[in-house]
């Protein structure tokens, strides 16, 4: 990790400096994305954008944790195995981070594919806030994404419509192709 990324993370705030102007910058966004699979990525974004959110999308957790520092998210959803550097490694990098500057912990939802009992409980102990397993439906991750923003979604076009939109329907990360 670059000593300039480090010196974000782990210094504190010069004097007379905040990290609170950053919280509500015109670089905000809704949800960071931090997913390395080019499917699940391209999924996850087809929900977000049918359901108006604005996110950023990201391969790998160091990444995942310099858009933190300058997106800052709302929500992160954060694959738990990507290059460079884990999501678990990842989220306690961002954990340290607020908690050096005493910041509000953003919630991180655990991504993975893996199935083993007990899972959501490792991921919490490590700072994640929540979990959601692969693959999921819309409708699965929506629910995350409305507990931990604080407020109800439905897609832009079913309003219009008051019909789920086929994309969201239709559309399933595992039966892509590589």
């Amino acid at each position: 990790m670059g000593e300039k990324l480090k010196g974000w993370l782990f210094g504190k705030p010069a004097d007379g400096q905040t990290d609170q102007s950053r919280v509500h910058s015109f670089r905000s966004i809704d949800v960071l994305v931090a997913e390395d699979d080019p499917n699940s990525r391209e999924y996850i974004c087809r929900v977000l954008e049918e359901f108006a959110l604005r996110f950023a999308c990201v391969t790998n957790g160091q990444d995942a944790i310099e858009a933190y520092l300058w997106r800052t998210p709302r929500v992160v959803l954060m694959d738990v195995t990507m290059p460079r550097c884990d999501g678990v490694l990842a989220t306690q990098c961002i954990r340290d981070y607020e908690r050096n500057r005493g910041l509000p912990n953003v919630p991180v939802i655990a991504v993975s594919s893996t199935a083993t009992p007990g899972l959501r409980e490792k991921y919490m102990k490590e700072g994640m806030t929540d979990y959601l397993q692969k693959p999921f439906r819309p409708h699965q991750l929506i629910d995350k994404l409305e507990n931990w923003l604080g407020w109800s979604m439905e897609p832009a076009a079913m309003v219009e419509t008051g019909k789920m939109p086929k994309a969201l329907v239709q559309y399933s990360p595992t039966a892509r192709t590589a």
